[in-house]
């Protein structure tokens, strides 16, 4: 539900910053956190200095990537 961060993302990009937006399979009960780490390194790809913002469930997946 990436779209939960739509008033977030104007204020990060005004500061200077990228903000990626991930989607992660929540509707997909085969989907374990494996899964999840393996898209937010996708998305993340060659970027260094990271900060990593996540919400309510997702909050596990990036502790694993």
């Amino acid at each position: 539900m990436a779209w939960y961060w739509h008033r977030v993302v104007p204020l990060i990009r005004r500061s200077g910053h990228e903000a990626i937006l991930i989607d992660l399979p929540g509707d997909d009960r085969h989907a374990g956190l494996a899964v999840y780490a393996d898209i937010i390194v996708d998305a993340i790809a060659k970027r260094s200095e990271i900060v990593l913002v996540a919400q309510w469930q997702a909050d596990e997946a990036p502790s694993c990537a």
